[in-house]
């Protein structure tokens, strides 16, 4: 029997996370993963995509252009529409209309997926399979009650906390969080070097403007991996400072000002347990790529082929959002590290300038006795070159450029 490979996404709508793994399925067909949760009252996202052999010419998963209809047992509709992101494709449903009233009953809701012709050879004609979620129940009134930070002195941490309840609803939850962070390079440059063109053959260094620079950088990033929670072991139905998120204080986004952007996702005891035994299996060999049973198969069903096998949960949640800034001047937190590399200083003449720009030496300021200082290596005085960008969000709250 052969062993398959498929790279596992859970399409959120705050983060989108590949999980990639191993499983040896029950027959050697081109198996269908649909991956992605029901977000009532927000953009969903959803991808279908066939598992592959590790021998399969396909040197990456294969996307489906499927139809993707979310249902309500009340009649409710909504048809995805296709998007292509180079080889891949995602089918985004707009859920904004379905709004959350506590205390008044609530629809179930489904996702639908139609395929045409998702059988392994092309040739071999159009065949038409469906496939349908379970009917699901939103889980509840859940309320995000506060994001915080605490930092502990003697360990030298600072850890993220939330406190949220579920008014008796759920007790499992899945989360995820978007983070952004201001940060600067260890030395300031006051110039930078402009290519030769025809009116200077070594190129120029010229004077930063006002408004310019390579000191100050922004930087995002999502989480990772399968966040969970629960209350199911507890008197209530509630966390409190709950702490899921540390740093150390020389940790680059705690040095000027940090942001993060929680979502929580009330989920069923089928959903978190389905994720529950997807991490157990990669905290125990330390990746996921890892045997995986059947079992796993999730909450979907094939109905025009009830033994066809496919792979994914779907959940339909309420998410619940929240956002914390940390700032270095009120946290008083962060400690410049060791620099990571031996800055150099050298005056360089004119003739000099592309051939040590392109070595990767870059112009530091200019000394009126000895003329231009340029620094190496360009990580020290390039903030872009650290992982970040120039693009500062439109409502970050520093004047910093």
């Amino acid at each position: 029997m052969k062993k398959y490979i498929y790279a596992f996404a859970l399409a959120l709508l705050a983060v989108s996370c590949v999980y990639p793994y191993d499983f040896v399925p029950e027959k050697t067909v081109d198996d269908i993963v649909i991956e992605g949760d029901i977000l009532l009252g927000e953009m969903s996202y959803f991808q279908v995509s066939r598992v592959q052999s590790l021998d399969s010419p396909y040197s990456q998963r294969r996307t489906i252009a499927a139809r993707v209809f979310v249902e309500g047992d009340n009649g409710y509709s909504r048809e995805g529409v296709n998007q292509k992101t180079g080889n891949e494709y995602e089918s985004v449903v707009d859920l904004t209309d379905i709004k959350y009233e506590p205390g008044q009953p609530s629809a179930s809701y489904r996702l639908r997926v139609s395929l045409d012709n998702t059988g392994m050879n092309p040739a071999s004609g159009s065949v038409k399979r469906e496939y349908v979620s379970e009917w699901i129940h939103p889980e509840g009134d859940l309320v995000l009650d506060n994001l915080s930070y605490v930092v502990d002195r003697d360990k030298e941490e600072l850890a993220i906390r939330m406190s949220l309840h579920s008014n008796g609803a759920s007790k499992h939850f899945r989360y995820s969080y978007e983070e952004d962070w201001e940060y600067t390079t260890y030395n300031r440059a006051s110039t930078y070097y402009e290519m030769p063109d025809a009116s200077h053959p070594n190129g120029q260094v010229l004077d930063f403007g006002a408004s310019s620079n390579t000191y100050y950088c922004w930087n995002h990033t999502v989480s990772r991996g399968i966040n969970l929670a629960t209350t199911e072991d507890m008197s209530e139905d509630r966390l409190v400072d709950y702490p899921f998120k540390f740093f150390s204080p020389n940790d680059q986004k705690m040095s000027i000002m940090y942001r993060i952007d929680l979502t929580v996702y009330p989920v069923s005891a089928g959903s978190y347990k389905y994720y529950e035994n997807l991490k157990s299996i990669s905290s125990y060999t330390g990746d996921l790529f890892s045997p995986i049973p059947s079992a796993m198969k999730g909450n979907l069903s094939c109905t025009t082929d009830p033994d066809e096998m496919v792979y994914g949960y779907i959940a339909v949640v309420f998410p619940k959002k929240a956002r914390l800034y940390v700032s270095d001047e009120d946290a008083d937190f962060y400690k410049m590290g060791k620099m990571p590399y031996e800055f150099q200083e050298e005056v360089l003449s004119e003739g000099e300038y592309l051939r040590r720009y392109l070595q990767g030496w870059r112009p530091f300021y200019h000394d009126f006795l000895q003329g231009q200082v340029w620094g190496y290596p360009v990580e020290c005085l390039d903030c872009t070159k650290l992982g970040g960008t120039k693009n500062k969000p439109d409502d970050w709250p520093t004047t910093d450029k």
